[in-house]
């Protein structure tokens, strides 16, 4: 039998990922204006992105990239096929499980863009007219939030990858980090979960860099994804400068110089909630303002939360809070509960391992069995290695107040989407046990 070479086997993955991409080309007329030879060449360029990303980028050997870009592809295939046989059939606004938000935001993007703003019912408005944005430039297509996600996480995944190569960690483990299941999920649709998880990467890794490396020009990086996080989703950037603010305070050699960080920091809040604020049009009954609704989070008046439907054995209103002690208990429980098998899915796996719906269930039971497996690996490194080297340091502080802050603030746990965020900090920790207790 002729063995396969990696770039043969490259090449393949490159033609079974294109036939996946032409499967897309047909999509229904409502959700696109987008001509086919635009997307072709828009396909031919996220093709040529990633193999830059990868050879200018990963700083590893040529079977290491060669892998990389296997690993890519193999996601992008992935996605591309959930695209076409599941996600697009349910765009539609009168497809039967319309409704969940991702939808929403490719509807109201989508109407913007046609000339016909519709926000009525959305909270957020910094993640629609981000799409709105990518839909004035790229057309308006469902391959579109896709071509993006992909290269975003890429390259969160390229420079995740570098941070840890510095002290141990091995490509062909990190490469994994490209086909964590929720994630090549999320590449699909336009959601605020992979913006998120990519700007986080980006603070946190570049901190690092200009923090313990001093590269200056990190600090762009750093300001802008923070910025952006903040305008899209708020309690993540805060968690993101919250996890900055602890290295700095913890790793010692502290300078007057790392005050003003802090206080550009602070600054970058404020300008992006005003941002973020003068983005969203949506007129409550009450107009509470994103710091009463915190509040009320805090103090335990949870009205919208209180209207979801649980059952009365649910552990989710089991854990909604009344108070703001419950707020910090219930919140830590909760925080565990999404790196725990749910029991609905060792009582129903044919359900929760479903693939054929729009929603996150199949990828999301996929992840969290994983994240299961390793959660006692992932909890030794941290304890045994966060007074250690600065630079595993910096991602457990990230990884921890991330965790914590999911479970407290989302005050029901029916969004797995919201742990997204902290994926690629969960599995870089396992993929660095994994290169130090599996030298080969």
């Amino acid at each position: 039998m002729t063995k396969v070479l990696p770039n043969d086997m490259v090449n393949i993955l490159y033609i079974i990922a294109t036939f996946a991409f032409i499967l897309n080309l047909s999509c229904p007329s409502e959700l696109t204006n987008t001509n086919a030879i635009v997307l072709i060449l828009e396909y031919l360029g996220v093709l040529f992105v990633s193999n830059y990303i990868i050879r200018k980028n990963l700083k590893a050997g040529k079977k290491s990239k060669e892998r990389y870009l296997a690993f890519f592809l193999i996601g992008l295939t992935v996605s591309l096929l959930f695209l076409h046989f599941v996600w697009t059939p349910n765009l539609p606004e009168n497809s039967k499980d319309w409704g969940f938000d991702p939808q929403r935001y490719y509807y109201y993007s989508s109407m913007f863009v046609k000339g016909t703003p519709m926000f009525d019912g959305l909270n957020y408005f910094g993640i629609v007219f981000f799409y709105i944005g990518l839909f004035y430039v790229f057309g308006i297509n469902p391959l579109v939030p896709l071509f993006i996600n992909s290269l975003f996480v890429l390259y969160s995944v390229v420079i995740i990858s570098n941070h840890f190569f510095a002290i141990g960690g091995k490509a062909k483990y990190f490469a994994l980090l490209l086909l964590i299941p929720e994630v090549v999920y999320f590449n699909c649709i336009p959601s605020r979960e992979i913006i998120c998880l990519t700007m986080a990467t980006i603070a946190i890794v570049k901190s690092y860099e200009a923090i313990e490396l001093g590269n200056k020009k990190s600090y762009i990086s750093v300001f802008l994804s923070i910025l952006l996080m903040i305008i899209i989703r708020p309690p993540m950037g805060g968690g993101v400068i919250i996890a900055i603010s602890l290295f700095i305070a913890l790793r010692g050699h502290f300078k007057m110089k790392y005050l003003l960080i802090i206080a550009v920091l602070a600054i970058i809040v404020v300008q992006g909630l005003s941002v973020s604020s003068s983005l969203d049009t949506h007129q409550t009954d009450t107009g509470s303002s994103l710091t009463e609704a915190v509040s009320d989070r805090i103090s335990g008046d949870n009205e919208e939360d209180a209207t979801a439907s649980y059952s009365s054995n649910s552990l989710a209103r089991l854990l909604m809070p009344h108070n703001p002690v419950e707020f910090i208990v219930f919140g830590i429980i909760r925080s565990f509960a999404y790196v725990i098998i749910p029991p609905g899915l060792l009582l129903n796996p044919v359900e929760y391992l479903n693939f054929s719906k729009p929603g996150t269930e199949g990828f999301a039971s996929v992840t969290v069995i994983l994240m299961m497996i390793y959660l006692p690996a992932v909890y030794r490194n941290i304890r045994r290695k966060i007074k250690g080297d600065n630079s595993f340091k910096i991602i457990a502080l990230a990884l921890i107040t991330l965790f914590f802050l999911v479970g407290v603030f989302n005050t029901n746990i029916i969004h797995q989407r919201y742990r997204v965020v902290y994926d690629l900090f969960y599995f870089s920790i396992v993929a660095c046990h994994l290169s130090i207790s599996k030298k080969t």
